[in-house]
């Protein structure tokens, strides 16, 4: 879309019904983005739950020993 003024940008995501989101403030000019900013963040949490999801979880096992195991028993287990 190119550079344009802070007005011009407000005015257009007025007009397509979007949020004016800066997505690289250190840059010269800064960064921004027409994103309908409550569905991106939607859509991070979903993404995030998935991950955390699809990770695995370590699982300790219990053992029980006693006194009649046999110590063959213990390099098995």
């Amino acid at each position: 879309m190119g550079v344009v003024s802070l007005e011009e940008a407000n005015r257009l995501a007025a007009e397509k019904s979007l949020d004016l989101v800066e997505i690289a403030p250190d840059g010269q000019p800064p960064v921004c983005k027409l994103m309908d900013y409550g569905k991106h963040v939607f859509e991070a949490k979903k993404q995030q739950a998935a991950q955390r999801k699809k990770q695995k979880q370590t699982q300790i096992k219990e053992m029980k020993f006693r006194p009649g195991t046999d110590s063959g028993d213990y390099d098995i287990k």
